[in-house]
């Protein structure tokens, strides 16, 4: 993985030098501070003697090029106030109806996947506009307010949240939807949990946290209200094996997550086993790793290089390049691998990342290996 990093890095710094000679059209892959972060990340790691010259090399190739990249930075000083003017021109082509919501979160992907750093801003300053008006949603035109909690709700689920920004939109949600029922705030809670129905049950902290808001609990004409009480119904207690003890349990007094100090991040990342989730008492299957399978061959980890090549691919496993992925891990992956394999996929990856379980059940599907499904 750490070689697969590498490899990255000089694939940027190459991208930066094109730059700078001119050949390519003002593209910058990362800020010199983003380039800075990353060095001094990767030297804090463990590495061999050989990963350690190659970070050298690069970092004296970042050296050669930092100072005609921070000059362009600083030519480039105004793009503040252009991040903000674009951002702001989004909503309003969104608020307008030039936009729908949909193509809204395309642009938004296009901003977040571009390797021009002011565009990769303008997306992180979309992203903060909810967090920063949630205050004020109460003064809101309906209209927009309705908008703005479908667009919220699409990027929760299109994946298109950030782990640093994802828990912040989540805890906001938990927050409106526990105000009064006839406030805009609950409205606009309502609207964007309508909007990301299909990614409620990969949230299990977050699903079993708002089932026990009264108002979610009562609710009997909201279908994502009736499919969060769906979840819980069928998910089974780790210890008693009665559902309905545990439904019932909640209304003896189970405290809320948020009451029981579960943090912005564990709403969005909490693993099925932490304390957080143990005190709702319900076992989400999504989240539980299947044993690992049995072959009648003897296992073995693959080497460094097939690693590399198995870790690259899944790291940079996407719908859109399914096949091509699969195809690189098919091609280097052997049966006596297919231990090393269940742990990296299946527990080291699947039991800690909830968010992203269809797509490696599409991985693992897409392999045809029968012993792995």
């Amino acid at each position: 993985m750490l070689h697969a990093s590498l490899e990255i890095l000089h694939a940027k710094l190459q991208l930066e030098a094109a730059r700078q000679r001119g050949e390519d059209g003002g593209i910058n892959a990362y800020s010199s501070a983003e380039l800075t972060t990353i060095f001094k990340a990767l030297s804090a790691i463990s590495m061999s003697p050989n990963n350690a010259a190659n970070l050298k090399a690069l970092y004296t190739q970042f050296i050669e090029l930092a100072s005609e990249l921070e000059l362009a930075e600083n030519e480039h000083g105004g793009d503040e106030g252009r991040i903000e003017k674009d951002a702001e021109s989004l909503f309003l082509s969104l608020y307008r109806g030039e936009l729908s919501v949909d193509k809204m979160v395309d642009t938004l992907e296009d901003l977040h996947d571009s390797l021009r750093a002011f565009k990769r801003k303008t997306y992180s300053h979309v992203i903060q506009y909810p967090l920063e008006e949630f205050a004020f949603f109460d003064n809101y035109p309906d209209k927009e307010l309705m908008i703005t909690g479908q667009l919220v709700g699409a990027l929760i689920q299109r994946h298109m949240l950030a782990p640093s920004s994802e828990p912040a939109i989540l805890d906001m949600l938990v927050r409106a939807l526990q105000s009064s029922t006839t406030s805009k705030s609950f409205r606009f809670g309502m609207t964007a949990l309508e909007a990301c129905q299909m990614r409620i049950e990969q949230l299990p902290v977050f699903c079993s946290t708002i089932y026990q808001i009264p108002a979610i609990r009562q609710n009997t004409s909201a279908p994502a209200a009736q499919l969060v009480k769906s979840i819980i119904a069928s998910a089974v207690p780790q210890r008693s094996g009665r559902t309905g003890d545990v439904l019932a349990g909640e209304q003896a007094g189970l405290t809320t997550a948020t009451s029981a100090g579960i943090t912005a991040r564990a709403l969005a990342h909490a693993r099925d086993d932490s304390p957080s989730v143990l005190t709702t008492g319900f076992a989400f299957h999504s989240v539980k790793p299947l044993p690992l399978p049995v072959v009648d061959e003897p296992y073995a980890e693959p080497s460094e290089s097939v690693k590399d090549k198995i870790q690259f691919a899944v790291n940079n496993l996407a719908p859109n390049n399914l096949a091509d992925k699969t195809g690189e891990v098919d091609k280097v992956l052997m049966p006596k691998h297919f231990a090393w394999f269940s742990q990296e996929v299946i527990v080291k990856r699947a039991s800690q990342e909830p968010n992203y379980h269809s797509l490696y059940l599409l991985f693992i599907d897409a392999l045809n290996r029968p012993v792995l499904a």
